[in-house]
């Protein structure tokens, strides 16, 4: 039994547009995006404090889960 084997035609894709030039009639200017540096504004907090302030999160989180897990269990032994 002769197999065919069917070939597909692909067009040629078309031409690529020609390059433009900038579109006339543009007359304002884009103004340049002015960040002004200011130390005073955000001080950077020091080693010492950032840890402890990680601390009292810490504890804080220690304290909600210990609190959480009393709870769970005061509810689990009233059912």
């Amino acid at each position: 039994m002769p197999t065919t084997t069917t070939i597909a035609v692909v067009p040629p894709p078309p031409p690529a547009p020609a390059p433009t030039t900038s579109p006339p009639g543009t007359t304002t200017s884009r103004r340049p995006l002015h960040i002004e540096d200011d130390p005073t504004a955000a001080p950077v907090p020091s080693i010492q404090e950032s840890t402890e302030e990680k601390r009292r999160w810490g504890l804080a989180m220690l304290v909600m889960v210990l609190a959480a897990g009393a709870a769970a269990a005061r509810a689990a032994r009233r059912r």
